[in-house]
């Protein structure tokens, strides 16, 4: 809800959103991953979930990096019940969601404990019911997933998603990993992959406020 740079960054990329076809009532999903931890990822995730939901539209991010969640703590959230306790059937979808009390309409699900199988439940019959529903009570959904490059959680979850924004951040991604991206690219891995610029210091001159 503020007036600075980042943030008319992140307001720009949700109005991006709009020419990728994410306009529809209820049921747009959103994934969200990078090559390797510390890129940004879960970072963009949740800022990108705000954004959205002062628009007005219900918001609902999904912490699905079950090997080293972090979504959470960015809105300072107590840890409970979250995806892997609803899969395994030690909680309803209604105790897993938890409404982030900093941001009207917004609403997360945390990874939940985390489990020793994260891939096979991640591609589980019981996943694919729980998003057909989760489709139906809100507008937007943004899955917070793995990198990619260590492990195939965010491919699994590829085909959940109409568009999939995938975060490289300056001075810190290897240039090797563009050979790799533009291969998920070419093979169409995921739909609609697009490269999100993170953490580009100002530089040079200066004119209207950015570098």
């Amino acid at each position: 809800g503020k007036r600075t740079i980042l943030a008319e960054q992140f307001r720009m990329l949700r109005t991006n959103l709009a020419y990728l076809g994410l306009n529809q009532e209820k049921g747009n999903v959103i994934q969200v991953t990078s090559s390797i931890s510390g890129e940004g990822k879960s970072f963009v995730s949740g800022n990108l979930a705000a954004t959205i939901a002062l628009t007005g539209r219900s918001v609902l991010i999904m912490e699905l990096d079950l090997r080293k969640p972090k979504v959470r703590q960015y809105f300072g959230l107590a840890k409970g019940m979250g995806v892997t306790d609803y899969l395994i059937d030690l909680a309803t979808l209604d105790e897993v969601i938890q409404e982030v009390p900093q941001v009207d309409d917004l609403y997360l699900i945390s990874s939940g404990a985390i489990p020793p199988n994260p891939t096979e439940l991640l591609g589980s019959e019981g996943f694919q019911s729980m998003m057909e529903q989760l489709k139906q009570r809100f507008d937007y959904i943004v899955m917070d997933t793995a990198p990619i490059s260590l492990v195939t959680d965010s491919q699994v979850l590829a085909h959940h998603a109409q568009a999939t924004l995938y975060v490289l951040r300056h001075n810190y991604t290897t240039k090797g990993y563009l050979d790799f991206i533009q291969q998920l690219f070419v093979t169409n891995k995921f739909n609609q992959l697009n490269l999100v610029y993170n953490g580009l210091k100002p530089r040079g001159l200066k004119m209207y406020g950015k570098g």
